[in-house]
């Protein structure tokens, strides 16, 4: 045998043992459903205000985390986009926006900055505002690497987007339609086409 049969027979092998041993799930099984993922639980501290906050005092309502930093155009330009989808969810959505700035007031003077920009109040009850000096969070937990970056929780804790990037307005109509139940959270699975 020559050796570049040998190497395709030893190829076959390997990849006969992997999927008896392994037993990868089959994506055309459509009764086999996609594992959830579940957000870690997350404490934190909200900038305007002392004392420990939980992630999970949140259940039963959506959760949007957005990681920013002042220095983040883009940042900057989804903002009105957050607020605006917190002001029309008060009581089915919470924004916990995150912010990896190394100085706290270069974070709270972003917050002020909006404010004045935007001509509205952003320390609002579903908008919690937090300063992640140490990356605990956004780092070690989400393993968070660019600026913004978006999660989107379920009520039951599920995460069911992540987004990295800017969000523009098609993201707050899915967030938007999610929110009202007109669009599903979680896509069904599909069969796949018989071959």
């Amino acid at each position: 045998m020559n050796q570049k049969m040998m190497l395709a027979v030893m190829v076959a092998a390997v990849v006969a043992f992997a999927a008896t041993v392994l037993r990868v799930p089959d994506a055309r099984n459509k009764d086999q459903e996609a594992p959830i993922l579940r957000v870690p639980e997350v404490t934190y501290e909200r900038m305007e205000e002392a004392g420990e906050q939980k992630l999970s005092q949140w259940q039963g309502r959506y959760v949007i985390l957005n990681f920013w930093a002042s220095w983040c155009g883009p940042c900057r330009e989804e903002f009105p986009l957050l607020i605006k989808l917190a002001e029309a969810n008060p009581d089915t959505l919470v924004i916990v926006a995150l912010s990896g700035d190394e100085k706290r007031s270069d974070a709270q003077r972003f917050v002020g900055q909006m404010q004045t920009l935007h001509q509205r109040e952003l320390l609002k009850a579903n908008v919690q505002w937090v300063w992640d000096d140490k990356k605990r969070i956004s780092l070690d937990q989400f393993q968070v690497l660019r600026y913004p970056e978006t999660i989107f929780v379920g009520p039951d804790g599920a995460m069911l987007r992540k987004i990295t990037g800017q969000l523009n307005a098609r993201d707050m109509a899915f967030f938007q339609g999610v929110i009202d139940g007109k669009i599903p959270a979680m896509p069904k699975r599909l069969p796949l086409p018989a071959q």
